[in-house]
């Protein structure tokens, strides 16, 4: 529920306990906030972040709201860019939706996503294998070994 830009309760989460962040700088000089870890499966497009947090009254206010975000190789968020401090003040406070489920969803797309890739590639040689083999111009070189095995078992 917001009131003049106050939030009290966001997405059915109440305001009181948003989870603290810092806006850090890389060696670059760019800003970003890590996302905590231990939450996985975080709905990017519930994110919200403020920069101002009143614990007595449970109220959140001055919201960002242009920002992106650093995904994993699964898809996974884990990291938000386009925050800067303010006046040096680097704390902010970000509310959001989270389904552990969307988590692991990720991952498997992702490796499901690289076997249809690994068996294309397999069945591609595969049939290029299967082209020299029956090209009647392709050299047939046989190992050493090979003929001998075979002088053996005449």
């Amino acid at each position: 529920m917001e009131t003049n830009g106050v939030v009290r309760y966001i997405d059915g989460y109440n305001a009181a306990h948003p989870d603290t962040a810092m806006i850090l700088q890389d060696e670059n000089g760019i800003y970003y906030i890590n996302l905590n870890v231990s939450k996985k499966g975080i709905k990017t497009d519930s994110v919200r972040i403020f920069r101002e947090h009143s614990s007595s009254n449970s109220t959140l206010s001055n919201e960002v709201t242009n920002f992106s975000f650093k995904f994993d190789e699964y898809g996974n968020p884990i990291r938000i860019y386009g925050v800067k401090p303010i006046d040096d003040y680097k704390r902010v406070y970000l509310t959001y939706l989270y389904e552990p489920r969307l988590y692991y969803d990720a991952i498997i797309a992702y490796f499901q996503e690289k076997q249809a890739h690994d068996t294309t590639n397999k069945e591609s040689a595969e049939q290029e294998l299967l082209k020299l083999n029956n090209d009647p111009d392709s050299p047939d070189y046989k190992s050493d070994q090979a003929i001998g095995l075979r002088i053996q078992a005449q």
